[in-house]
C-alpha cells in the first residue's frame, strides 16, 4: 500500500442532469478535497463550479474540457488531471447518450460515436485509473449503466446493448478486483428527467410517472452504492422485481414488450 493521499474524485458527463447531482452529492457529503469534472461543455461546468464552491467552499474544482467520442479524448482527459491522478480515490464514468429509433435508420457515425463513449471511453478510463488504485490499495469505480443492460430493446437496440457491456464488464470486474482494496459498481438506474431523451429522440417517457426516478436521489442511491462496494445496484424497486422476473420469461418475449415501449 502507498502513502499517497486519497483526495481526488473525477466525474466524466458532468456538464448536465445526472453528473451535475453527482458532483453535488460528493461535494456535499464526503470528504475529497479536489473534484475533477470533464465534459464538452466548458461553461457548463464552470456554472456548476460555481454552485460546488457555494456547497464546499475550499474544495478544488478542476475542469477538463475533453470529447471522449475522439481518438484522443481519454487521453486528453488524463493529461488535463496531471498530477492529480496517483491521489484519484474515486472515479466516476458517468458519460454516456443514446439515439432512439429505427438502426437501419441511424447514421453510422452517431452510432459509432455513441460506442465510443459509452463502451470505449469507459473502459478505457477504468483500465488506465485502477492501476494506481490497486497499488494503493484503496479505489472506488462507479460505472453508469441503465435498466436497459437487462433487456433486448428495438428501437434503441445500440444503447442497450452498449449498457449491457457496462453491466457484464463491471460485473466481471468486481470479482477480479476482489481483495485489491478495490471496488467497481454498475448503476442501473430507469429513466431520468434530463436531456437524455432530448438527445435520443424522445422528449417525454411512455411509461408512467412511478418509473421515473429524480436525478439527486439517483446520484445519492449512486453513490451509497459505491462506497458499499456493491457490484450491481438498481435504485427502483419496481425494476428490481422487473430485472428479476425477466431471468424467468423468454427474451423474444421481453424485447416484443420493450419494443412496444420505445416505439413511436
Amino acid at each position: 500500500m502507498t502513502d499517497t493521499p486519497t483526495k481526488t474524485c473525477v466525474i466524466t458527463g458532468a456538464s448536465s442532469g445526472l453528473g451535475v447531482e453527482l458532483a453535488l452529492e460528493v461535494a456535499g457529503t464526503l470528504d475529497f478535497t479536489d473534484l475533477v469534472l470533464t465534459a464538452r461543455r466548458r461553461e457548463r461546468m464552470e456554472e456548476l463550479a460555481l454552485r460546488l464552491r457555494e456547497r464546499k467552499p475550499g474544495l478544488g474544482i478542476h475542469i477538463v474540457c475533453a470529447d471522449l467520442s475522439a481518438d484522443d479524448g481519454v487521453s486528453t482527459l488524463f493529461e488535463g488531471i496531471g498530477a492529480l491522478l496517483p491521489t484519484v480515490g474515486m472515479w466516476i464514468n458517468n458519460a454516456g447518450f443514446g439515439f432512439r429509433g429505427p438502426f437501419i435508420e441511424q447514421e453510422p457515425a452517431d452510432l459509432d460515436r455513441m460506442i465510443d463513449v459509452d463502451v470505449r471511453a469507459l473502459m478505457q478510463c477504468t483500465r488506465r485509473i485502477l492501476p494506481s488504485m490497486i497499488a494503493r490499495r484503496d479505489g472506488r469505480i462507479l460505472n453508469i449503466s441503465s435498466v436497459a443492460a437487462f433487456s433486448p430493446i428495438p428501437w434503441f437496440a445500440v444503447y442497450a446493448a452498449s449498457k449491457a457491456f457496462v453491466l457484464s464488464f463491471s460485473e466481471a470486474l468486481a470479482h477480479e478486483l476482489a481483495g485489491t482494496g478495490v471496488t467497481i459498481t454498475a448503476f442501473c438506474p430507469g429513466p431520468m428527467p434530463t436531456e437524455f431523451f432530448d438527445i435520443a429522440g424522445k422528449t417525454r417517457w411512455h411509461g408512467p410517472s412511478v418509473l421515473w426516478i429524480s436525478p439527486d436521489r439517483a446520484a445519492r442511491e449512486a453513490i451509497s452504492a459505491t462506497l458499499a462496494g456493491q457490484a450491481v445496484h438498481i435504485p427502483q424497486k419496481l425494476f428490481v422485481l422487473e430485472t428479476f422476473l425477466a431471468r424467468f420469461s423468454p427474451r423474444s418475449l421481453i424485447s416484443a414488450v420493450s419494443g412496444r415501449i420505445f416505439k413511436d
